[in-house]
C-alpha cells in the first residue's frame, strides 16, 4: 500500500523530514477527542509558549512568519505537531509529494477554500462577461508561492471582495452539500487537508495569512454554522489576531469545564464537538525531477484524485450489509453505563454466520419467522433507548446525524433476508427488490416500534407461548378491541403474529402480499385500484379481526413446515373453490379478504369561516409577493442579479411552480362557479 492510499510509511531512525529540525519521534495516532466517552477534559487552549515554538519551527522549515503562525494558533496541540515535523508523512500525488503532519485543529482556526472546486460548475470567467468592469469581483485561483515551498498566494481586489466569496461560498456549500446536522451528532471524523496561504490585496491592504482547507471545505463550513461564526471575522478578525482567537475558542472550553459534558444543553454539546477537527496539515512539498509541477497544481490534483476520479463506490446493497453488521457491533457493546443489548452468539445468528449445527448448538430456533420477528424486536422496539443504540451502529459507518426510522426498518429487514438471500442466490428469476421492499413496508408498522423491549412470546425453547397459544392471545386481543380504534392498536401477540406471518407472506411464490404502488405510477385513472394500501396497514387489518389472527397463524405454521400458503375461512380450516380445490393465498385475495375502513372525513362550512380563510389566503399571497421580490434582488458578483443570471435548480422551481399551478386552478374553478351563480340569479325588479 502506498503512502497515498493512507498507510505511513516507516521511516528510518533519524531521518528528519527535508527543512525541519529533528525534535522527537511521531506517533502513530491521531489526536481525536470522542466526547461520548467521557474523555471531554482532554481538550484544552496550549499554552502560548507551545504555540510560539511550534511556529518558529515552522519558520526553520521554510515557511512564511505570517502562516507558521495561522497553523501554530489553529492546532489544539502545538507541541504534539512540533515533534512531528521530525517524520512527516508521506502523500504522493502526480508530479511531487506532499509531506502531511496529522493533528486535531481548533475548527476557528480554519477557512473554506476560496475557489472550492465543488463551485467550479457555477463560477464566472470574465472572457465571457458582458460588462467587463464587473470582472473585478471575481478571484482567480490562487498560485504557488515561489519562496515558500508549500504556500499558496491568493490575490484579490480588497478584503470586502475575499469576504464576499467566503461567505457565499459557505452558503453555496450548506446549501448544496450539508453536512451540519451530521457533525453536530459526531463532530468531523475524516481529516481535512489544510495548506498556508497569504491573501494580497490590489488596494493596498495588508496581507493576511490562513490556513485553508485545500480539501474538506464542507466539513470546515459545517462547523462553522454550528459555531455560528463569520467566515470573515475568520480571516480579519478573530483570524488575524491571537488574543481574539484564544477568546472565541476559550469561551467554549471554559463553559465545557465549569459544567462538565453531562451538564452542557445540547445546542453547547453541538458546538463542542464542532471545535476541533482532525486534520492533515501539508508542511512541505517535493516535485519531482523534471516534470515542474508546483505546489498548486499538486493541490488540484490531490483534490481530483478526493472527489472527481475517487475509487469507486460499493454500492447500495454493500451499505446496507455493511451498515447492519456495524448495528450488531454497536448492541453488542456497553452503551452509556447500560449492558449489551445481545449476546456474541445472537450477533452471528441475526448476522447470519452460524450453521444450522451451531445454530442449535447455541440453542437459538431453526424456524426462520422467529428469526425474523427477534431481529425487529431488537432493532425495532423498546423505543428511544433501542433507537439511540442502533443509530450510533448506523453513524459509526455513514456519518448520519439522525438516521430515520425507515432506515432502521431496512437494516432489520437486510439481515432477516441474509439466509434467504442465500438459498435463492442462484435463481436469477427470483425478484428479490420486490420482497425486500414488501418486508421494508411491512415492518415500519408503526405497533412494531411501540411493542415494549421483551422477549417474544412464542418461538424459543423458554418461551411462554405455543404458537397455538400466540394465536389465542392474539383472538383474545381480538375481542378486547385491539387494532380497531385508534386508542386500542394491536396488542402485543397481534404484532408478534404479525411479523412472523409477513415473513411467509412475502417470500413465498407467489407472493402473497405485496407493497402498493409507488407514487409515480399513480394517476387520476389509479382511483378505481382495488387496494393501494402499504402492506403495514394490510397486515394491520388481518390482525384486527377473528379471521385474520387464525390465517395469520395458519400461515406460519404453513410456512414452517415448507408447505404451501393455502387462504382459511372464518373457522381456520383452508376453503376450496367451486371444483373443491385449495385457494393459494394471494396478494390479491388477502387485500380483498382484509380490506380496511376507509377514514372519515370532516368538514367545515359557513360563510364566515369561508371569509376569514380568504383573508388568510390574500395576507399569505402579499407575503410571497414580497418573498419573490426578496430573491430577484438577490445580486451576484458581477453586480447583477443572482437568479437573472444563474437561474435556479429544475426540481425546487418545478416543486414550487405545481403548487401555485394547483393554487391558480382551484382559484379559476371557485371564479367560474361564482360567474356561474350570478348568471342563474333571476332578476329582481326594483321599485325607484
Amino acid at each position: 500500500m502506498t503512502a497515498a492510499s493512507g498507510a505511513r510509511p516507516r521511516k528510518e531512525h533519524g531521518q528528519a523530514g527535508p527543512g525541519f529540525d529533528e525534535v522527537g519521534s511521531v506517533e502513530d495516532a491521531t489526536d481525536v477527542v470522542d466526547w461520548d466517552a467521557g474523555n471531554e477534559g482532554n481538550l484544552e487552549l496550549a499554552r502560548a509558549k507551545a504555540v510560539e515554538n511550534l511556529a518558529e519551527a515552522l519558520v526553520r522549515g521554510g515557511w512564511s512568519t505570517g502562516s507558521a503562525g495561522a497553523v501554530a494558533r489553529a492546532c489544539v496541540k502545538p507541541d504534539d505537531v512540533r515533534r512531528r515535523l521530525a517524520a512527516p508523512v508521506e502523500l504522493r500525488v502526480p508530479g511531487g509529494t506532499m509531506l502531511v503532519v496529522e493533528t486535531s485543529v481548533f475548527s476557528h482556526g480554519v477557512t473554506a477554500y476560496a475557489t472550492n472546486l465543488r463551485e467550479l460548475g457555477n463560477r464566472l470567467y470574465p472572457l465571457g462577461m458582458v460588462d467587463h468592469r464587473a470582472s473585478g469581483g471575481l478571484i482567480a485561483d490562487p498560485v504557488a508561492d515561489i519562496d515558500h515551498s508549500c504556500e499558496l498566494v491568493l490575490d484579490v481586489g480588497d478584503p470586502n471582495q475575499l469576504s464576499e466569496r467566503l461567505r457565499s461560498s459557505e452558503a453555496w456549500l450548506n446549501r448544496r452539500n450539508p453536512l451540519a446536522s451530521d457533525v453536530a451528532v459526531e463532530g468531523v471524523l475524516q481529516p481535512v487537508t489544510l495548506a498556508g496561504m497569504r491573501v494580497d490585496h490590489r488596494n493596498g491592504a495588508p496581507s493576511v495569512h490562513l490556513l485553508t482547507a485545500a480539501d474538506g471545505s464542507s466539513r470546515t463550513t459545517a462547523t462553522h454554522k454550528i459555531l455560528g461564526v463569520d467566515p470573515t471575522d475568520l480571516v480579519y478578525g478573530t483570524g488575524s489576531s491571537d488574543r481574539l482567537f484564544r477568546q472565541q475558542v476559550g469561551a467554549i472550553l471554559r463553559l465545557l469545564r465549569e459544567q462538565g459534558w453531562s451538564g452542557l444543553a445540547e445546542e453547547d454539546r453541538r458546538r463542542v464537538r464542532a471545535l476541533t477537527m482532525p486534520a492533515r496539515i501539508v508542511v512541505g512539498y517535493r516535485q519531482e525531477a523534471r516534470r515542474g509541477i508546483s505546489f498548486d497544481a499538486a493541490v488540484r490534483s490531490l483534490i481530483g484524485l478526493t472527489h472527481i476520479a475517487p475509487p469507486l463506490a460499493y454500492g447500495v446493497e454493500v451499505e446496507r450489509d455493511a451498515t447492519a453488521d456495524a448495528v450488531l457491533d454497536a448492541l453488542g457493546r456497553w452503551y452509556r453505563g447500560r449492558p449489551p443489548r445481545i449476546t456474541p452468539d445472537q450477533a452471528r445468528w441475526f448476522a447470519a454466520l452460524m450453521t444450522p449445527d451451531e445454530r442449535d448448538a447455541a440453542g437459538m430456533p431453526p424456524y426462520a419467522d422467529v428469526r425474523a420477528a427477534d431481529i425487529t424486536r431488537v432493532l425495532l422496539h423498546g423505543g428511544r433507548r433501542t433507537t439511540l443504540r442502533v443509530n450510533v451502529g448506523v453513524r459509526s459507518i455513514t456519518a448520519r446525524s439522525s438516521p430515520t426510522a425507515e432506515e432502521r426498518v431496512a437494516i432489520a429487514v437486510e439481515l432477516v433476508l441474509r439466509p434467504w438471500r442465500t438459498a435463492h442466490a442462484s435463481d436469477e428469476h427470483l425478484n428479490v427488490s420486490a420482497r425486500r421492499s414488501a418486508l421494508q413496508r411491512a415492518y415500519g408498522m408503526a405497533d412494531i416500534s411501540r411493542q415494549p423491549d421483551e422477549p417474544l412470546l412464542e418461538g424459543f425453547p423458554d418461551s411462554e407461548y405455543t404458537l397455538e397459544d400466540l394465536r389465542d392471545q392474539a383472538l383474545d386481543e381480538v375481542a378486547e378491541g385491539h387494532g380497531r380504534r385508534k386508542d386500542k392498536p394491536l396488542g402485543c401477540a397481534q404484532v408478534e403474529l404479525a411479523t412472523k406471518a409477513a415473513y411467509y407472506l412475502i417470500l413465498a411464490e407467489p407472493m402473497g402480499l405485496r407493497r402498493e404502488a409507488p407514487p409515480s405510477a399513480r394517476s387520476r385513472r389509479d382511483a378505481d385500484l382495488p387496494d393501494q394500501r402499504s402492506p403495514s396497514v394490510v397486515l394491520t387489518a388481518m390482525l384486527a379481526t377473528p379471521r385474520g389472527v387464525r390465517q395469520a397463524y395458519a400461515i406460519v405454521a404453513q410456512g414452517r413446515a415448507g408447505e404451501t400458503l393455502w387462504e382459511t375461512g372464518e373457522d381456520g380450516r383452508p376453503v376450496t373453490d367451486d371444483e373443491g380445490n385449495l385457494v393459494v393465498l394471494t396478494d390479491e385475495r388477502v387485500r380483498a379478504t382484509y380490506g380496511g375502513r376507509a377514514p372519515r372525513q370532516e368538514a367545515i362550512t359557513g360563510l364566515a369561516a369561508a371569509e376569514s380563510a380568504w383573508q388568510g389566503l390574500v395576507e399569505a399571497m402579499a407575503v410571497l409577493e414580497k418573498a419573490t421580490r426578496a430573491v430577484g434582488a438577490v445580486h451576484s458578483a458581477a453586480g447583477r442579479s443572482y437568479l437573472d443570471e444563474e437561474g435556479w435548480p429544475d426540481d425546487e422551481v418545478d416543486h414550487v411552480r405545481r403548487r401555485l399551478d394547483r393554487i391558480d386552478h382551484l382559484l379559476r374553478g371557485w371564479q367560474d362557479r361564482w360567474a356561474a351563480r350570478q348568471e342563474d340569479q333571476p332578476e329582481v325588479d326594483v321599485d325607484w
